[in-house]
């Protein structure tokens, strides 16, 4: 489909209308933007030897309601679609006046899957490609004035979500590529749908982060409207895999309420649970415990002391006793999560325990103490209950939480927490 001819007039608006978005003379030549008239193509390719069931092939024509064959491509700007060869594959199209279907794109064929097939990669600069970001965007023309500007490279998906395909070809070409962004709700869900996307296919090497961009701005509205050394910061500070789950989740879920924190927790530790890189895995997962570890301050009032010092006899037996009781009467998890998420038991393993405690007691408000230990000696953590010594326990609180019902603990279980939160708050 012919370059844009400035002498006819449908020609000539089209050409201003693609200058009015700031692109170069160079830049519309090295990307071939054309344009495609009301009607002319069938006759065009007739009259070079091309028969009417190739040209339905390749994605030109298509037979009507009525049985007529009609143009694809009409009044629109057309942007060719390269092949990493830089061989055109197919079309993507801008209609230039009303139109149902503002932009269009090839059907797939044998030359062109948009599954597989990312728009710009024909022009990616191979001699700077390791010292530029590699944006990935929305839309064409988000890619070209990204070209234009020379300030990274970019890649976009071609009207349909990212596929593995195409994530798979982007960390082939740059192993940290960068996601971008509007900042907006339905960025937002864009990125959730391709995070759990690229989760199970997450390897060693291969990373993705994010870059926000301000609500309802994207790449081409910024460096057109000569914001580029603002785009340029942005681009700099990309947001991590991790701390974009994270960021999502909690606007998702009140944090101010223990409840949907603990929902917050919950999903979090799920969405990680789908890397199956075990090593991967584990490293995200632990990733999430120190987040949720540094969330457990709910309130300006209570700062929790963190030290590298054992904490006095007293106080560990007075934490001893509250984990014990957690142990023995599950439920009392739920009851007193917004006070229970306050506080830090001086080690790693039992704040696990506590957490992971927390997150099966909201899916099933009725597990029990063998459920649960059933669990823990599943992932090889039952030994740090049975480790703390009970003897100690029973003298501590009068009694052993083993042997009585937990409406019977339950205030015992609320003074105890009460007094470590008030001596804490003392120190």
């Amino acid at each position: 489909i012919g370059s844009i001819n400035s002498h006819e007039l449908p020609g000539k608006e089209a050409l201003n209308y693609i200058k009015s978005r700031g692109l170069h003379d160079l830049t519309i030549k090295s990307f071939k933007i054309g344009y495609a008239p009301h009607i002319g193509l069938r006759e065009y390719l007739k009259y070079h030897g091309f028969n009417n069931e190739l040209m339905i092939k390749a994605g030109l024509l298509r037979v009507d309601k009525n049985n007529n064959l009609s143009e694809i491509f009409r009044n629109r700007l057309i942007f060719p679609i390269f092949n990493k060869k830089n061989h055109p594959v197919a079309f993507g199209a801008r209609a230039m006046f009303d139109s149902k279907a503002k932009y269009l794109n090839s059907p797939n064929s044998l030359l062109f899957q948009k599954s597989e097939t990312l728009y710009g990669i024909s022009h990616l600069n191979k001699d700077k490609f390791n010292s530029k970001p590699l944006l990935i965007v929305e839309g064409y023309m988000d890619v070209i004035s990204i070209f234009q500007s020379k300030i990274a490279e970019a890649l976009a998906p071609l009207g349909t979500a990212i596929s593995e395909n195409q994530v798979q070809t982007i960390w082939n070409l740059n192993s940290k590529p960068l996601i971008c962004l509007d900042g907006d709700k339905a960025g937002e869900i864009a990125a959730w749908r391709l995070i759990n996307k690229i989760l199970p296919i997450l390897r060693i090497g291969r990373e993705i982060s994010f870059v926000w961009l301000p609500k309802n701005k994207d790449p081409d509205d910024m460096l057109r409207n000569s914001n580029n050394d603002e785009f340029l910061r942005i681009v700099n500070n990309p947001i991590s895999l991790i701390d974009t789950i994270w960021e999502i989740l909690k606007n998702k879920y009140d944090i101010n309420k223990p409840d949907t924190k603990a929902q917050l927790w919950a999903e979090a530790k799920k969405t990680v649970n789908l890397i199956k890189d075990t090593n991967l895995r584990q490293t995200y997962s632990d990733e999430v415990y120190r987040k949720i570890k540094n969330s457990r301050v709910i309130n300006h009032k209570y700062s929790p002391k963190t030290s590298n010092f054992r904490p006095p006899i007293g106080k560990k037996s007075l934490l001893d006793s509250i984990f014990i009781i957690l142990m023995y009467h599950p439920q009392l998890a739920l009851d007193f999560s917004e006070n229970i998420v306050r506080l830090d038991f001086n080690d790693n393993f039992k704040n696990k325990i506590v957490l992971m405690l927390i997150d099966m007691i909201i899916k099933n408000p009725n597990i029990d103490l063998i459920e649960f230990n059933i669990h823990l000696k599943n992932i090889n953590l039952s030994h740090i209950i049975t480790n703390i010594d009970l003897e100690i326990v029973k003298k501590r609180i009068g009694y052993d939480p083993s042997k009585i019902k937990t409406k019977n603990v339950r205030d015992n279980f609320s003074d105890l927490i009460n007094k470590l939160l008030n001596e804490d708050k003392r120190i």
